[in-house]
């Protein structure tokens, strides 16, 4: 009787710890947050874009760290300051930069979390005769209030130039349109 029972609790303890072991893989999983650059089109070279943090509800972070990768060569400046809900919290921007690569983190000496929404505006300045350019964003991770990892991935963007059109093709458009409104007066 005594094995009996000992080894219904060792099923017992299997299950639960098999339940444990599933339930914790899936919030792992399904409850990872986002970070995504937006993107835009700049005429003067220089375009602010929203970095937004998603997160599943109940599991926002107190803190965030993340990497902003570009091309050195297209990319002539970057700068992100704490907007939004990260304001909101009481969390402050630290910003260090190497070559192609610009790592943030945003925190606070406070319990709170940082909800869903803009958490920095990010400046990017492109070189002259830069089409396209794509920012990354890399090494993404947020923290507990309790300093437990928690899951965040990135999403980056694209600032585009539109092309401006040469002289010659704009000498040519604008003969073209005379000689349109000059067929149209002579009869």
């Amino acid at each position: 009787m005594r094995d009996l029972r000992m080894r219904a609790l060792r099923k017992l303890a299997q299950r639960a710890g098999l339940l444990t072991f599933v339930l914790t893989s899936t919030s792992a999983l399904f409850g990872q947050g986002t970070l995504v650059l937006s993107s835009g089109t700049t005429a003067g070279g220089t375009m602010a874009l929203d970095l937004t943090l998603t997160s599943p509800t109940g599991s926002g972070p107190a803190g965030i760290q993340w990497d902003l990768t570009y091309s050195a060569t297209d990319v002539v400046s970057i700068n992100a300051v704490a907007t939004g809900t990260a304001v909101t919290a009481g969390k402050s921007i630290n910003c260090a930069s190497s070559s192609g690569r610009y790592r943030c983190l945003l925190s606070g000496l406070n319990s709170s979390l940082i909800q869903n929404g803009v958490v920095a505006a990010v400046t990017v300045t492109i070189a002259t005769g830069v089409a396209s350019t794509t920012i990354g964003v890399t090494n993404t991770q947020g923290a507990t209030l309790n300093g437990h990892a928690l899951s965040i991935s990135g999403t980056g963007g694209t600032v585009t130039a539109p092309a401006l059109p040469t002289l010659g093709t704009a000498q040519k458009q604008d003969h073209i349109v005379k000689r349109r409104s000059c067929s149209a007066i002579i009869p």
